[in-house]
């Protein structure tokens, strides 16, 4: 087949997701970033696809919400930093990775997580929620970088809602 139909099909919300995990696997660059962004992408082609030597492949599995938190835990540890921020970002990214992310060697992802943190992306009230849920574990260490934070408001709802 030829890589234009290969483009156009990878750009389609309607290819099937068994032809998405093929397309992903396309040697054309190009394609593998539409299958990327395709919102009928299922998640193992975007675990393919983030280990894609092309770091702008991997930024776009990071941003993809459907991507799965294992994956987004891998990203969160990406080379490039903006594959790291675009993880920060990703609402669908655990506490976990986002508070680890809040620590990272690049100040500018440092507050991209904090930013995520106090928009809510990662919600304060979901967590007082889920520490009550007696089928969830919350990971201390993390309400403890929470609590530990140098952002006030970060720390204020830590107090306000486990204490």
């Amino acid at each position: 087949m030829d890589i234009e139909t290969e483009k156009e099909q990878a750009k389609n919300p309607v290819t099937s997701p068994d032809r998405l995990v093929q397309l992903a696997k396309s040697e054309d660059v190009w394609v593998r970033r539409w299958v990327a962004v395709n919102p009928n992408t299922p998640p193992d082609a975007l675990a393919l696809l983030a280990h894609d030597e092309d770091t702008h492949i991997r930024y776009l599995v990071a941003e993809n919400e459907r991507t799965s938190t294992d994956v987004l835990g891998e990203l969160g540890e990406d080379v490039s930093y903006i594959v790291r921020e675009a993880v920060a970002y990703n609402p669908s990214a655990l506490l976990d990775i986002v508070v680890e992310l809040t620590q990272d060697q690049s100040a500018r992802i440092n507050e991209v997580g904090k930013e995520s943190l106090r928009r809510g992306d990662v919600s304060f009230d979901t967590l007082a929620q889920l520490a009550h849920d007696d089928d969830v574990l919350i990971d201390l260490n993390t309400i403890d970088k929470l609590a530990d934070s140098e952002d006030w408001p970060v720390r204020r709802n830590v107090a306000e809602n486990f204490f």
